[in-house]
């Protein structure tokens, strides 16, 4: 979509743009995708009641465009035009979806809640290197799991806990050096994308079983 483009149709309807979490899925290589045969959504800049949402998208593009050359927080820099992180979220899954690449490539990235404990060393894309065997404390999942490499871990198993507290109790007892060598992390309820794409890194680089911890609600989203 060039600048030409938009003039002269005074609209932006990307093929992709994402109504529903039921109308995506999700593709390992570039993320948010559009399903097939779902509907579609154009955000004219001649519509009163979109006025709001085209300057927000076209901020948020500038932004984006600002994070490739140095770090900053899209929300709190602009809380008058967004209103809440909410529609910052929303916007930025819909440009993924409209541009057909991960988030990561957009270099928006959320801050983790989640927690990693046990028998694991890895290095950040930094060069940081981070030592989760301590039995008293655990370390954050990482806000930039994809450039996570030289993973080392004799792992029986990964751990997934719902529930913070009670990945706090395994942590006081000991639980990863007393049962087996393994790995527990939490994402505090429902967890956040860091703690997902954590998992799902663990799985594909070690290929061990992989376990959750969960209370009996049929409606908590735990993986």
């Amino acid at each position: 979509m060039n600048e030409k483009g938009m003039k002269e149709s005074s609209t932006v309807s990307p093929e992709a743009m994402r109504n529903y979490r039921l109308q995506v899925g999700f593709d390992s290589a570039t993320g948010l995708q559009m399903s097939s045969g779902r509907s579609v959504s154009t955000i004219r800049i001649d519509c009163l009641s979109s006025v709001t949402k085209f300057a927000q998208i076209l901020k948020l593009l500038s932004v984006i465009y600002r994070l490739v050359q140095s770090n900053s927080d899209i929300y709190y820099n602009n809380t008058q035009l967004f209103g809440s992180q909410r529609t910052v979220d929303s916007l930025v899954d819909d440009l993924s979806c409209m541009l057909r690449v991960p988030r990561r490539s957009l270099h928006v990235l959320a801050t983790s809640k989640g927690l990693i404990s046990g028998d694991l060393c890895y290095m950040e894309e930094d060069g940081t290197r981070i030592d989760c065997r301590s039995s008293s404390a655990a370390v954050a999942v990482s806000s930039n799991v994809v450039g996570i490499k030289n993973i080392v871990s004799s792992a029986k198993f990964v751990m997934i806990v719902e529930k913070d507290a009670t990945f706090q109790r395994l942590l006081d007892e000991d639980f990863c050096a007393k049962l087996s060598p393994c790995i527990i992390i939490t994402g505090k309820g429902v967890p956040d994308v860091n703690s997902r794409l954590m998992v799902r890194k663990l799985w594909d680089s070690l290929h061990i079983p992989t376990f959750a911890l969960v209370d009996a609600d049929p409606y908590g989203d735990v993986v």
